[in-house]
């Protein structure tokens, strides 16, 4: 296994002898684990490319996936909820991922990791004309 991007916590990518996958850790109060889903060429380069939406992604992911964790939500995101947010995030266009976050149960968590990582209007929601 080679890690390719990310380091420690935060959205990793990996090739092994199966394919490109991400993993995600998700931790909520007490209870902590992990997450894999494959990817595609395409989107790791994104996740190589583009720092901000790896960020806007594991934002999101975290956002998605915390729930599985602390209560069993009938409605709660499946994987396949997952991995159209993972390609929605990496190949779709920046009014996409600025409407994923704004959709998203915590959007002003994730709007708060891409301002302290230095990307603060990155995927910020158009202002209206005057």
């Amino acid at each position: 296994m080679t890690r390719l991007v990310g380091e420690n916590h935060e959205l990793c990518a990996f090739r092994d002898e199966t394919g490109l996958y991400i993993h995600v850790s998700v931790d909520v109060s007490f209870v902590s684990s992990g997450y894999r889903f494959d990817i595609s060429e395409n989107e790791l380069q994104m996740l190589l490319e583009k720092p901000p939406r790896r960020l806007a992604l594991n934002g999101l992911l975290h956002d998605m996936l915390a729930p599985r964790l602390v209560r069993d939500e009938k409605d709660r995101p499946t994987d396949n909820d997952c991995k159209a947010m993972i390609w929605r995030v990496l190949l779709g266009s920046d009014a996409d991922v600025d409407c994923a976050i704004s959709q998203s149960r915590s959007p002003g968590s994730v709007r708060f990791l891409l301002r302290e990582a230095g990307f603060p209007d990155q995927f910020a929601p158009a202002s209206p004309s005057s």
